[in-house]
């Protein structure tokens, strides 16, 4: 089995079943009593994980994870991420209230990031200190203040710098 999908499923509070699996892409949504992933750092071959209104869950692992979807959390900031040095797309559009991202300027490796639907979020200055960034996907509110004539610098900068940065 190398890709697991789990939908709806009430009773299921962690991911011990799949300790040592030989995964590459797990995908958990809307399994609200879900709290712990911890296991999947035992999964050496996971290298996509996509956490959709999962409100609970924590333990996000490290390891090899290069892609990384999260939506329907109440994350107010990324820090659960840093360490997550290997990360390589990060989805996080569906983080309605977040409003930091300054735990994302130690992974350097990290060369897309939507942040679409991050309708809290006013200040994208640590994308300019991610190296490798090929693509963004600015929040909806950057977007309407460049339509008013008021463009974030942060956008310019980035644009200026070669990445491709589109709206949502």
């Amino acid at each position: 089995m190398s890709k697991l999908t789990v939908l709806d499923c009430p009773l299921l509070t962690d991911a011990d079943g799949l300790a040592g699996s030989p995964l590459r892409e797990a995908v958990f949504s809307r399994n609200r009593v879900l709290d712990s992933l911890r296991a999947l750092e035992e999964c050496p071959d996971l290298r996509s994980l996509s956490l959709i209104s999962c409100p609970l869950a924590q333990d996000i692992p490290a390891g090899g994870i290069e892609t990384l979807c999260l939506s329907g959390l109440d994350w107010k900031d990324v820090s659960r991420l840093a360490g997550h040095t290997s990360l390589r797309e990060l989805d996080i559009r569906g983080l309605s209230e977040l409003r930091d991202l300054g735990a994302l300027t130690g992974l350097s490796a990290l060369t897309e990031i939507n942040l679409g639907h991050c309708r809290d979020l006013e200040d994208c200055r640590p994308l300019l200190d991610l190296p490798s960034l090929k693509h963004v996907t600015m929040p909806y509110r950057m977007w309407y203040r460049e339509y008013q004539g008021d463009p974030d610098p942060v956008m310019t900068k980035l644009a200026e710098r070669g990445v491709t940065v589109v709206h949502p």
